[in-house]
């Protein structure tokens, strides 16, 4: 009936309330961090070895790529010894010289695979450091998102229902009494 505000009770269990849910809602941030964080830990440490080591099988490539070349000018160097085989040893050089024009083009095709394997080793390494930067730029987002988070709980209570002062207790007293004598008068008025 009154219109004398909020009662001490109210006012008390509202501020409870709040502090229930700003304590629930911390309680969850604090878990789902701790989550994100050991995600984070494992994604960083990822991409930091990455960024330092480059391809985990890189000794792997590069022994592939010298036995691939060796034998893909394999049937082309039989096959130049076969032709050839029949001159001996001339004294114009011309075998020697077809042996080393095959041994600089098999070099060169081999310079050109490990150029690109190379190449393949840095960009994995550049991946690596872009992975730790936005792992980073990551855990800055949610440091800020959690602090205004627990901002925002800790304003609601801050702001919440405000206890009455002594004049707002008397006018809702003083109105409580008005609407009373007003009803009491309607009820008079209507016999």
């Amino acid at each position: 009936m009154g219109g004398g505000g909020v009662s001490a009770g109210q006012l008390n269990s509202s501020i409870s309330g709040q502090q229930g849910l700003a304590g629930n809602a911390n309680s969850q941030m604090i878990q789902q961090q701790g989550q994100q964080n050991a995600d984070q830990t494992g994604a960083t440490g990822f991409y930091n070895n990455q960024m330092k080591q480059g391809l985990p099988f890189y000794n792997s490539l590069t022994d592939y790529s010298a036995g691939a070349n060796a034998q893909a000018y394999a049937p082309a160097r039989a096959q130049m010894l076969r032709q050839t085989s029949q001159y001996g040893n001339m004294p114009s050089g011309y075998r020697d010289s077809l042996t080393s024009n095959l041994g600089a083009q098999q070099a060169n095709s081999f310079d050109a695979s490990m150029t690109q394997n190379m190449m393949a080793q840095q960009m994995a390494k550049n991946q690596g450091a872009a992975g730790v930067q936005g792992q980073q730029q990551i855990a800055g987002q949610q440091a800020m998102g959690y602090g205004g988070m627990q901002g925002n709980a800790n304003q609601s209570i801050i702001s919440g229902p405000q206890k009455p002062t002594a004049l707002g207790v008397i006018g809702g007293l003083a109105q409580s009494g008005i609407q009373a004598a007003g009803q009491v008068g309607a009820a008079y008025a209507g016999k």
